[in-house]
């Protein structure tokens, strides 16, 4: 994992938008990859609703990330 929140990974275009804030740029694999690290290790001993409800805001999630990645002119939020 990067040492720095400002790490560059992949050639996706940064994460933040215009927040000012650091990016973070993931390409759509990156990301599914982190999800699912996420799902494994923070919500490891959770019940299985808890892990659903997690995993489908998450989906649905990459799902937009993968439109951004083809429709850079929408706004992020």
């Amino acid at each position: 994992m990067p040492d720095s929140p400002d790490a560059r990974i992949g050639s996706a275009a940064p994460i933040g938008g215009s927040t000012g804030l650091p990016g973070l740029a993931l390409s759509l694999g990156d990301l599914e990859a982190r999800l699912d690290g996420f799902v494994t290790e923070y919500l490891a001993g959770k019940s299985k609703e808890t892990i659903g409800t997690y995993r489908r805001s998450l989906n649905e999630f990459a799902r937009y990330f993968a439109v951004l990645q083809q429709r850079p002119d929408m706004e992020r939020f």
